[in-house]
């Protein structure tokens, strides 16, 4: 979870006894991700059981498959939905982000062509991406191993949220007065706080009264390139622009108020899993400033609820230079080049009030269409269905 925002109460309750008929879905290690495409969507005679394991992933060396199976213990239930593990004692489906298996460090391919097996496995009923780019990407490293036999349980479930009902509204004070911009992400270097500092400059540099308030903390290292930040430097540079207001974090109610009182989000991050702050951000009705990076694209209409600023990608869709001295060495021009793109098509669009309150509703119409938690539930229940009829 994104530490920048203190966690809300878990959405997780244990519930008593099933009613008949209905079916009986086992989560194990209820965790950030699962919550919204399983037991937070309530589907209509589904219940929902919590599941222990045995701990054999800490008996793993290394980073070896077991350290993503599980083995289960409970009463019987009709399938388990997981979040990137491995079941390897009951039927299942998974869920997962962004990897899949989610081995993390380094694996060889014999591993990663084990996990691979296990999930081809007939107990693995379905793979269930969260976006387009990570079944796309998952596909890619099938092909090349060479795994088949899991391609075809692929498909795309995004889960669904929603915000409080005051907040689906425009707010009132949006037509008029200054830009208000957000920036939210603890992890602060990798999801652009440098590149949203150089956009909300050229901005107002261009005349736009743009007020930014930003919930992140000072980082120095982040896996995106080897190299040290400045982060207490950026924290500085923050506090020390007027029109800035900064907080090291918020609780959940109060980023989701002030993302309802924002005319835009920025989110121009260097590598991303999925970007669950910019859905949230649209449907609080606010425009997405964001990068190309891995699903974000997915969540941005370039011009009509946001816009979208060109990084050089690799085939899965990631940036080019990730994790290389490359990219340390390209890393300021980097920022720069992203805020100025940004800074650029929002100029373009007008960045009027009232022309980013429009752009915010389309966002809000587009992200209810893609996380609506009425038909996500309906879409997860037929899910189940068609997974317990396969044997």
């Amino acid at each position: 979870m994104d530490k920048s925002v203190v966690a809300a109460p878990p959405l997780w309750t244990r519930a008593q006894k099933p009613r008949t008929g209905a079916l009986r879905i086992g989560v194990d290690a209820p965790s950030y991700g699962l919550e919204k495409v399983s037991y937070a969507l309530a589907p209509e005679g589904v219940h929902y059981t919590k599941l222990s394991s045995l701990p054999i992933h800490r008996l793993a060396r290394g980073e070896g498959p077991l350290r993503v199976c599980r083995a289960l213990i409970g009463p019987r239930q009709d399938l388990v939905h997981t979040f990137n593990h491995i079941i390897v004692n009951r039927p299942f489906v998974v869920s997962f982000e962004s990897e899949l298996p989610r081995f993390l460090g380094d694996p060889s391919d014999a591993t990663l062509r084990l996990g691979f097996r296990l999930l081809a496995a007939r107990r693995c009923r379905a793979v269930l991406a969260l976006s387009e780019a990570a079944a796309h990407a998952a596909r890619l490293r099938m092909e090349a191993l060479g795994v088949t036999g899991i391609a075809d349980k692929m498909q795309v479930f995004r889960g669904g949220i929603t915000v409080p009902e005051s907040l689906s509204v425009p707010h009132p004070d949006k037509a008029h007065g200054p830009i208000h911009a957000a920036f939210v992400g603890s992890n602060s270097i990798r999801k652009g706080i440098e590149a949203t500092l150089h956009a909300a400059r050229a901005l107002r540099d261009a005349g736009v009264d743009v007020r930014l308030t930003a919930i992140c903390r000072s980082q120095s290292r982040t896996y995106c390139a080897p190299m040290e930040h400045d982060g207490d430097a950026i924290i500085a540079d923050l506090a020390a622009e007027p029109w800035v207001t900064h907080y090291p974090a918020l609780p959940n109610a109060e980023v989701l108020r002030l993302l309802h009182r924002a005319h835009l989000l920025f989110f121009p991050s260097i590598d991303e899993s999925l970007g669950w702050v910019a859905v949230e951000a649209g449907l609080c009705g606010a425009a997405r400033a964001v990068s190309n990076s891995f699903a974000l694209p997915e969540l941005v209409s370039h011009g009509e609820d946001g816009w979208i600023a060109p990084l050089p990608l690799r085939p899965d869709r990631r940036w080019q230079l990730l994790a290389t001295e490359a990219g340390a060495e390209a890393w300021a021009k980097t920022q720069a080049d992203l805020g100025h793109a940004l800074a650029r098509d929002i100029l373009a669009s007008g960045s009027t009030p009232a022309q980013l309150t429009e752009m915010g509703q389309a966002a809000r119409r587009s992200m209810t269409a893609l996380y609506g938690r009425a038909n996500a539930a309906r879409r997860l229940r037929a899910l189940y269905l068609s997974a317990t009829m396969r044997h």
